[in-house]
């Protein structure tokens, strides 16, 4: 089984980018500890792009195996 979503899609339409940031390590922590998590947003939707960019960026930076147990504010 694998889990696909799970970021709130109210967090990236409000912002702001270290929030989106803090939420994508938050989520990679509960649903992607064992693998088989596709981190990503709760739905479909226009995203502001600066905001979805920071999602991207977040998964990028934080969800590579083994996962980091660092505080997301301190990875650039």
């Amino acid at each position: 089984m694998a889990l696909q979503g799970g970021v709130s899609s109210a967090t990236i339409v409000a912002g702001p980018v270290e929030a989106i940031r803090t939420e994508v390590a938050e989520r990679l922590r509960q649903l992607g500890r064992d693998g088989g998590y596709f981190c990503g947003p709760d739905q479909g939707m226009p995203w502001p792009e600066p905001h979805i960019q920071a999602l991207h960026d977040a998964v990028d930076d934080l969800g590579r195996y083994p996962l980091s147990t660092v505080n997301p504010t301190q990875v650039t």
